[in-house]
This record gives C-alpha cells, structure tokens and sequence, in this order.
C-alpha cells in the first residue's frame, strides 16, 4: 500500500507535508551550487591524486583504506601512535600525506577490511558505493516505488552525502546501520541489534540510539547488539592482543579532546555541533562543553518522550537523525547522511510534520554544506537550522499527541498497510 492510500485511510493525521515537484527542484539546484561552492576551493583534483589543497582525493578513506592493512601485519598499536601511524601510511602510499588520526576502536579495522583487499582507488569507489546503497536500501524500504526516483535523486545530491563522497567518509554506512536498524526493529528484532553492535564502531554514535531503544523497552535488540559488541571486541583483542584497546581510551580520546581545545585547523569548518558554535563564537572549552552538557541532557529527555509518541519507524528514524547531532559535541558533517534520509521522507510525504515551513527543511537539508561556510564567519546557521527542525518535530508529534487524547478512535492503524503508518501511537 502506498503512502498517499496510508493517509486516506488514517483520519486524524496533520496535513501532508511533501514538497511539490518545483520546491525540490530547486532544492536540488541549491544543493548543487553550495556543493561547487565547497568543491571548487576545497576538494578539486589537481595532480597525482590529490587535491588543491594538498590532500589525497578521498580524504579521510585512507584510514579505512590503511588502517586494517597495519592491523592485520601486526601493527594494530601503531594505529594509536600518530607519529608511527603518519610515516606509516606515507609508505603505503609511496609519499607523505598530510596528518591523519586513526579515530576507530580496534575492532573497526575487521569492520574495514574487505575494502584493504583492493588497490586504493578501486576501494574508494566500492566504499562509496556499497554504503550509499545501503542507506539507500534503508530510505527505500519506508517509500512506494513511484517515489524511488525522486528520493534517490534528492539523496545522492544531498549536501550530507556530496560532503560524505568527498570527504571519503563513512557517514552513508553509519546511516544505513542506525536507520536499516530501525526500520526493521519491530519485526527484526535481533537482526536490527546486530546492526547496531556494528555501529560501534563509531561508539560516540550510538548515544542517542541507546536512548530509544531504552524508551522503546527493545530488550531483544539491546541484548544482541551486547553480544555483537562483545564479540567484535573479543575477537579484536584475539587478532590484535589488548594494547590497542589501552591505547585506543587513553590516547585517542586525548586527541579528541585536544583538537575541542585547540580549535583550529579545517576540521572546526565541518561540525555542525553546539558545542562548535560556541567555540566559534569565542567560548572557551569548558563553557562551550558546560553549554553543550545542558543540551545533551534536555535532547536525550525529549527523544525519549518523542519515540514513546508512536510507534512508526520512519518517526523514530526522524527523531534518532535529528536529535544525534544536537547531543554530542564532538561529531562532523559528514555523519549527517540519516537526516539527509528524513528529510527526504518527509519531502515526499513519507513522514506528515503539518505545514513544515520550507526555509527550516531546507535549514536542516543545506547544514552540512552550511556549516562550512559560515562557521568560521561566526554565523552558526547551520546549528539553529538543526535545532529548529528538531524542535519543529517534537511540537508536531506533542500536537498530535493531544489529538490522540482527545480522539482515540481516530488513530487506529489500518492492518494492511505495507509499511507502519505514520500516525503516533503510545506502545
């Protein structure tokens, strides 16, 4: 069944909020032009495989890329020494590169290791690829096949996803594990946990998830993305012994936060956090992180409110994508590509959000690209669009909510729907 016949038959739901096909066309034009106005300067291939700026085309897949190849040699603590792990991969690749930070818990190199079985440019492009089709899969699955063409169109020129390719990132996978878990959490229960015990790999991620599944009470799933969890990092320290772990609390966590304290470099360019806002604004770290602190626990309250409002996927997709950003202080534009995939649900109608004024969609829809732009001109947009949306999204489940109360009978679910409706119900 499709969205539109979800809708008719559901009274009680807020008016559609899907862009008409002019809107979207020229929101993919401004994705368009913002992505030339970061490529241009930042990422244009120049010679030998690298960049105007200097750096590897690609980017940040050369740790994907090198990474499991040191683990595997057994060199898996270099991967925590920066001084080792730079002259390391300047032999890989035959001449110094600029810094890197392997970031990832050691259990992340077995995540990537398929993609080091290939030469570097052949494995950037399946890691490009394989991860866009997944997420891709996840948005998919939420829509009705007339709409595949436009949604995957909107996708692929999605400032989250242009910033991602780029950056050879690895926000599209992240996506695809978070919103695939999601979407199939109901029925999948288990198979959604392993999805999520894949996800930590990049464990500061998973705040917000775990606080959904909590507000859910989805033990089943919190019990089998434990025991993925578990088994990662037992077989990592199989292969790679302990230190790697050691080194990985102590001294990647202290890289982290030198570079919240330093702020300074191309990175404070592309996060999208408060805490960044703040930063740029000329806070100092520990009243930006105080600032940051009050946000994160009135954004994990309220998702936990806002997912026991219904029971529908794609809104918990929705609320997990927006609400991410907004907890944690230390997260990039490139991690983005999830809200990317809402807000082309709700530009298509799959999720109603009432009359979603369309400078805010497009607040939330251009602020990975955004962020770059004026952050360091001390215009934190793209924060506010964020947060906007968020809040827009938790007015509109509260007024659908007090809708409920007052007519119950009007929400029922019709028992043939190809997909969960989008009417919110309490579990």
């Amino acid at each position: 069944m499709t969205a539109p016949a979800i809708r008719a038959q559901t009274p009680g739901l807020l008016q559609a909020s899907d862009l008409p096909v002019p809107a979207r066309v020229v929101f993919a034009i401004l994705s368009l032009l913002l992505a030339a106005s970061v490529i241009q300067p930042y990422y244009w291939p120049a010679s030998h495989g690298l960049d105007v700026t200097g750096n590897q085309i690609g980017r940040d897949f050369i740790n994907t890329w090198a990474g499991p190849q040191l683990a595997f040699a057994g060199r898996a603590a270099d991967l925590y020494n920066l001084e080792i792990y730079q002259k390391a991969i300047g032999q890989l690749f035959g001449a110094p590169l600029n810094p890197h930070n392997f970031s990832y818990p050691p259990h992340g190199a077995i995540l990537f290791w398929p993609f080091a079985q290939f030469p570097y440019g052949v494995a950037l492009t399946l890691w490009l690829l394989t991860t866009f089709a997944a997420l891709a899969a996840a948005m998919l699955s939420q829509l009705p096949r007339k709409d595949y063409a436009w949604a995957l169109g909107l996708l692929v020129i999605s400032p989250a996803v242009v910033i991602n390719t780029l950056s050879g990132q690895n926000g599209c996978l992240s996506g695809a594990l978070l919103l695939g878990g999601l979407m199939i959490m109901d029925r999948r229960p288990l198979l959604a946990g392993v999805m999520f015990g894949l996800l930590t790999y990049k464990p500061h991620l998973g705040l917000i998830l775990v606080t959904v599944l909590l507000a859910r009470s989805a033990w089943r799933t919190i019990a089998a993305a434990s025991i993925t969890t578990i088994g990662l990092v037992a077989l990592s320290v199989v292969l790679f012994g302990p230190d790697p772990w050691h080194l990985f609390a102590t001294k990647t966590s202290a890289v982290q936060i030198f570079l919240l304290q330093a702020w300074s470099g191309f990175y404070v360019m592309m996060m999208p956090t408060w805490f960044a806002a703040f930063r740029s604004l000329g806070a100092s770290y520990e009243a930006a992180m105080a600032v940051q602190l009050v946000l994160t626990i009135a954004v994990i309250a309220t998702t936990a409110w806002a997912v026991r409002q219904t029971n529908d996927p794609a809104w918990h997709g929705l609320i997990a994508a927006a609400a991410t950003p907004l907890a944690l202080p230390y997260a990039f534009n490139y991690d983005l590509p999830a809200l990317a995939v809402a807000c082309v649900w709700v530009m298509l109608g799959r999720i109603e959000l009432g009359q979603l004024p369309r400078w805010l969609i497009g607040l939330a829809w251009f602020a990975p690209l955004l962020s770059m732009q004026l952050v360091l001109r001390d215009i934190p947009i793209a924060q506010v669009g964020l947060l906007g949306f968020y809040v827009y999204v938790l007015v509109e489940l509260a007024k659908t909510a007090q809708h409920k109360t007052q007519n119950p009978h009007r929400y029922a679910a019709p028992k043939s729907a190809a997909f969960p409706v989008t009417a919110p119900s309490t579990p």
